[in-house]
């Protein structure tokens, strides 16, 4: 999003974002935001609204979000928006991140990113 605004194509860009079926918007908020973004980011769901359906992913809980969207009002305009029709879902536990990095690994080649089950049926046909 913010690319589009060197290059003068936020207003197509907006279009095309609000026009997808399911957007899905991970991580918000994983990196600082410039205000621009903040305005271009409340202009797309803007357009998103009671239109089309938005997966937001965060770690943020709702009272952070006016810090690091840097506009408390235009936060609190986003989040009534936002949170009119959501479902909002709360995980708590263990992060599951480090064991399913173990368990790709068990099964997959980094070097090739290919299946070792893979890898272990190659070198048998080659023998």
């Amino acid at each position: 999003m913010y690319a589009s605004l060197a290059d003068r194509s936020s207003r197509r860009l907006l279009k095309s974002l609000a026009n997808v079926d399911v957007l899905a918007i991970d991580e918000l908020g994983y990196i600082n935001i410039k205000p621009e973004q903040t305005n271009i980011f409340f202009k797309l769901m803007e357009e998103r609204h009671h239109r089309k359906p938005t997966l937001i992913t965060t770690n943020l809980p709702y009272a952070t979000w006016p810090d690091f969207l840097a506009n408390p009002a235009l936060t609190k305009a986003l989040l009534s928006r936002l949170r009119e029709r959501c479902h909002t879902i709360t995980i708590d536990g263990p992060c599951i991140r480090p064991q399913t990095a173990d368990r790709i690994h068990r099964f997959v080649d980094h070097r090739t990113s290919r299946p070792r089950a893979h890898l272990r049926a190659q070198s048998r046909a080659q023998s």
